[in-house]
């Protein structure tokens, strides 16, 4: 699922008689702000958690030697922060439970 189809999933699933009650270009604007606001909250080394669903923190991975694949030459490879999550225990168990009957 793409954030596109984020949007078409909550517009039709907030329908009511035919009618939507929220517009779809609010819809795509409320999902883009989450986004938004989710991706600087990371960039300032916070640390995220949205109940049911899973959290969200930044891990640092230390500079380390490695090997350029090609000419098998040593490379060194720089200290970097990358984003880690971490799923809620209903996503798991939800998952689990999709694997395990479909």
């Amino acid at each position: 699922m793409n954030k596109p189809d984020l949007a078409q999933h909550v517009t039709q699933s907030l329908r009511e008689n035919g009618t939507y009650r929220l517009r779809p270009t609010d819809v795509k604007e409320a999902i883009d702000r989450i986004l938004d606001m989710l991706t600087e909250a990371l960039a300032e080394d916070q640390h995220i958690e949205i109940r049911d669903f899973g959290s969200f923190d930044i891990r640092v991975m230390p500079a380390k030697q490695s090997r350029n694949p090609k000419t098998g030459e040593p490379v060194w490879v720089p200290a970097k922060k990358t984003v880690h999550f971490k799923p809620g225990y209903q996503m798991r168990t939800q998952v689990t439970a999709s694997v395990q009957h479909g």
